[in-house]
């Protein structure tokens, strides 16, 4: 058994790379550890001395609230319960997009937690071994939209061993809160976030577009760039965690349906959202993790139907690589995607 572990200062996913001019202005470049990855914040103009210390509080403070493996936050809180717990209001507001999108597209379910640990592919030993069918079975008696429900801040379950994991939305949460935060507080200022696979654009960039640049599954290569005057990205590949085992890859993005991790026509997906709030960076981190477990023909209908612009309340662009190579853009993409290579 071989495990692969990329190194998180190279982008998850399809790896997003922001393109700058320096010009004259002062750049600020800062570089933060938080959700078990990196947060590289680029900014040009005049920006506080206290920029760092901020940026860190926020996102500490968000990890605080929701990651699953710190035994005090609230999602913790919940997991640990036989019931459930009360929540923050924006714990609960993100929580509710999660169900938004679990119930308007499928593939992302946040209670499939425990399928998440039972896999374990992103922290796996050199004796790892995958579940077996049983195991899987077992698993997902416990997984399910219907087994939760959210009442104001009140979340509640009806099953003890139901467990919930907002790893797949709320580094997207995270990545808008700081951009529009740091947008109204340094309002001259402009440039970009890049946190765990996800880029957000922070004020306007005075000669033009930003260019946000794509590299392939392969990690090696660009593919293409993203050009628009604001807006998120959030990519999602089988490939940025992964474990081979018996001559078969395993990847740590988990089919909430089967309990398998997904397998489909898809290598990668990039969604861009075309606002910067908290509410658009976790949509668009949701739904990149959404649309790959669907695979290429559901993922593009929904966003050529204009489907995802309705539920996200602002335009909504993809671009999609196939398993064959191939390369499509889409929705609000379609004309903003510029290929290297060849692209239908």
């Amino acid at each position: 058994m071989k495990r692969i572990s990329r190194a998180v200062i190279i982008l998850t996913a399809f790896c997003l790379i922001a393109a700058h001019l320096t010009g004259c202005a002062r750049v600020t470049e800062l570089r933060l550890f938080a959700m078990d990855t990196l947060l590289d914040i680029r900014l040009h103009g005049n920006t506080a001395d206290s920029l760092e210390a901020d940026c860190d509080k926020l996102v500490s403070s968000l990890e605080d609230k929701l990651s699953a493996t710190i035994d005090t936050s609230e999602v913790s809180g919940f997991n640990q319960s036989e019931r459930g717990c009360t929540l923050s209001d924006e714990t609960s507001s993100l929580l509710s997009l999660a169900l938004r999108v679990a119930d308007a597209v499928g593939g992302f379910d946040v209670t499939v937690y425990p399928l998440v640990e039972l896999w374990d592919i992103s922290h796996a030993a050199d004796d790892w071994t995958p579940p077996d069918s049983d195991e899987i079975s077992d698993a997902l008696v416990h997984v399910g939209a219907d087994k939760i429900s959210l009442s104001g801040n009140e979340l509640t379950k009806t099953d003890p061993n139901t467990k919930i994991d907002l790893g797949g939305i709320g580094k997207g949460w995270a990545v808008g809160s700081l951009a529009s935060t740091l947008a109204d507080e340094h309002p001259e200022a402009w440039g970009t976030l890049s946190f765990g696979g996800n880029v957000a654009t922070v004020g306007t960039k005075p000669d033009g577009d930003y260019n946000i640049a794509l590299r392939g599954p392969s990690g090696t290569e660009l593919v293409g760039e993203i050009r628009v005057e604001s807006g998120i990205v959030a990519v999602s590949g089988g490939y940025e965690r992964y474990v081979d085992y018996d001559g078969r890859r395993y990847h740590h993005i988990i089919d909430p349906a089967t309990g398998y991790p997904s397998e489909n026509d898809l290598l990668s997906t990039a969604v861009y959202t075309a606002e910067v709030t908290p509410e658009a960076g976790a949509l668009a981190d949701a739904l990149s993790t959404a649309l790959f477990v669907l695979g290429y023909e559901r993922a593009a209908m929904l966003v050529d139907s204009g489907a995802l612009d309705e539920l996200c309340g602002c335009e909504v662009g993809l671009v999609l690589i196939t398993s064959d190579g191939n390369i499509t853009s889409h929705g609000a993409l379609k004309e903003a995607f510029y290929s290297y290579g060849s692209e239908s």
